[in-house]
């Protein structure tokens, strides 16, 4: 059956006919009845129903194990007429002085959304969709590399190059992007920095300029100073500028006893 035809005949409290073979009886499909309950003057509630195209109530209550197919909306031109509208739950009622459209549910009349409502609902949703949008759009802006999120600390004061104390550190747990800060300095030490400095016997240092932020992710070869010799052993590692902070991509050292000296500019 077409679908179209089947929803006329369910709106209209049509019947359908069973099979020819099977000669069964129609069947209703959905029985028109609206139930409400008034209270009299000694304070009793007494259930009346509409059944069918009837409009006068009748005592009783629609039956609760079938659905039941409410007629149309109720038009009301003020809250004076509204108060004389049967409290039917699923009922609709348009107010003309208010222009607005109310459904009746848990005993109560509850306003629906009107359209340009809605509407304005969804312009302000717009207007903080962009906002965030632009939010993001600075955010990355002000992020120039995906490095510059993603990093771990170095912070201890034993890995400043002016640390003097020869406590023998070694580097060898170092993997990932790290990024000096607090005691540790601002940065990776970028001149020769003598032996027994930052905490380890032989002191790493960077042997090159950091990159800008234009050049993004650079090379850089570090050196570990050990007596007069500035560049004993060396290892590569990459290097991001973030604008105000750098950050580098740092491996184990050679060997041990090598670690990386922080500087304070």
């Amino acid at each position: 059956m077409d679908f179209s035809w089947a929803l006329f005949l369910l709106c209209c409290g049509l019947t359908i006919a069973g099979s020819a073979r099977q000669n069964s009886l129609t069947k209703r499909l959905w029985k028109k009845c609206m139930d409400f309950q008034v209270k009299r003057d000694d304070g009793k509630l007494i259930s009346y129903k509409l059944v069918g195209q009837s409009v006068t109530p009748v005592e009783g209550s629609c039956s609760k194990d079938v659905i039941l197919l409410h007629s149309g909306i109720v038009v009301v031109p003020d809250s004076s007429a509204a108060q004389k509208v049967p409290a039917i739950d699923g009922l609709l009622e348009y107010r003309k002085d208010k222009q607005e459209l109310y459904v009746r549910s848990n005993k109560t009349w509850n306003v629906l959304a009107l359209e340009n409502k809605v509407n304005q609902q969804l312009n302000r949703l717009e207007i903080l969709i962009k906002k965030h949008h632009n939010f993001i759009t600075k955010f990355n802006q002000a992020i120039p590399h995906q490095e510059c999120l993603g990093y771990r600390w170095l912070t201890k004061r034993s890995r400043n190059q002016k640390y003097l104390r020869r406590d023998g550190n070694c580097d060898k747990s170092l993997l990932g992007w790290y990024r000096f800060s607090g005691e540790a300095g601002s940065k990776i030490a970028t001149s020769c920095v003598p032996t027994w400095r930052c905490g380890t016997k032989a002191s790493g240092w960077m042997n090159g300029a950091h990159p800008t932020v234009a050049q993004g992710k650079v090379t850089r070869k570090v050196c570990y100073s050990w007596r007069s010799n500035c560049c004993y052993l060396s290892n590569n590692i990459e290097v991001v500028s973030c604008g105000r902070y750098y950050v580098y991509k740092l491996g184990p050292p050679p060997t041990c006893y090598l670690g990386y000296c922080g500087s304070d500019n």
